[in-house]
């Protein structure tokens, strides 16, 4: 796949790892309980939010960054990588993975050059999330009242102003999606992690949340403060 995509847009100096999502299968309800999720199920969605959806795609274009000694890395991973939310602990973990696979991954790659960083959005109004809330405004009110600014993030708070193409390809059983970027395009990634004054940002995992997680550790420290756990 980066030998096409060198040949057809020049060599990519950027990767955004954004693939993922959580499965019905692997969310617990009371007719479906947490250890009633079959390994199988387990390893459909780590494969999707962690193999597929970051670790291949870095495997594809990492080493030809290394070898040119120049690249940034973003792994989208998720604020439920750092603080665990019922229901979707499957989600939780397999994000979690992402988040210490960048950590590992900027360990092995910084040596050439290679900035690897993870974005952790909170609850942002996707294509994915919105059918959740749309229709149902007490759930949206529920997720609006947990956040700070009181209102879900919009993509282009992530992203910039443009969207860059996905392209999708197969490497054995898994699926890789990954986002092409036209030269000149990475203004539009990120600028925190991609532009030259931020060569130093490495191994980093940027929430983008609204202030959500930062209110659940306060509720936290106020709980273990009740419980004399403090």
């Amino acid at each position: 796949a980066h030998r096409a995509i060198e040949t057809a847009l020049g060599a990519p100096t950027i990767l955004v790892n954004a693939a993922g999502g959580n499965d019905p299968r692997v969310t617990v309800t009371p007719e479906h309980p947490f250890e009633s999720i079959s390994a199988e199920d387990w390893r459909a969605n780590f494969d999707l939010n962690l193999v597929g959806g970051a670790l291949l795609p870095c495997q594809e274009f990492g080493p030809a960054m290394c070898r040119r000694g120049k690249g940034s890395i973003i792994n989208i991973a998720s604020v439920t990588g750092l603080k665990a939310m019922p229901q979707i602990g499957v989600y939780c973990m397999s994000k979690a993975a992402v988040i210490h696979m960048t950590r590992a991954m900027a360990q092995e790659w910084g040596r050439y050059g290679i900035n690897v960083n993870a974005i952790c959005p909170g609850y942002i109004a996707t294509p994915m999330f919105l059918p959740i809330v749309e229709g149902n405004p007490e759930a949206r009110a529920g997720f609006e009242r947990r956040i700070p600014l009181g209102r879900l993030g919009n993509p282009l708070e992530l992203l910039g102003a443009r969207q860059p193409q996905v392209d999708v390809v197969r490497n054995g059983g898994f699926e890789i999606v990954f986002w092409v970027l036209k030269p000149g395009e990475h203004r539009h990634v990120d600028a925190s992690f991609t532009k030259r004054e931020s060569l130093f940002v490495v191994c980093h995992a940027e929430v983008v949340d609204a202030g959500r997680l930062e209110s659940l550790s306060n509720l936290d420290h106020a709980v273990a403060i009740a419980v004399g756990l403090d």
